[in-house]
């Protein structure tokens, strides 16, 4: 696990799961340079809203999340 944390509060959580990289935090703007970048150092298949993961489906909604 990987903590980037800024001065004005921005926090970003990476964490590496076998070949998923899953990253969490409370900035958009953060997420936007850090697949900028995975995307320019390493081939990445897909970057985008997380839908499965160890067997549970992932659903994001702006009412929430819903894993089942």
């Amino acid at each position: 696990m990987y903590v980037k944390e800024e001065d004005d509060g921005s926090i970003l959580f990476t964490c590496l799961y076998v070949d998923d990289l899953i990253f969490i935090g409370n900035n958009p703007i953060m997420f936007e340079d850090f697949k900028k970048n995975m995307v320019q150092k390493f081939k990445i298949a897909s970057i985008g809203l997380m839908t499965h993961f160890l067997s549970l489906e992932v659903i994001q909604k702006e009412e929430g999340i819903l894993v089942s």
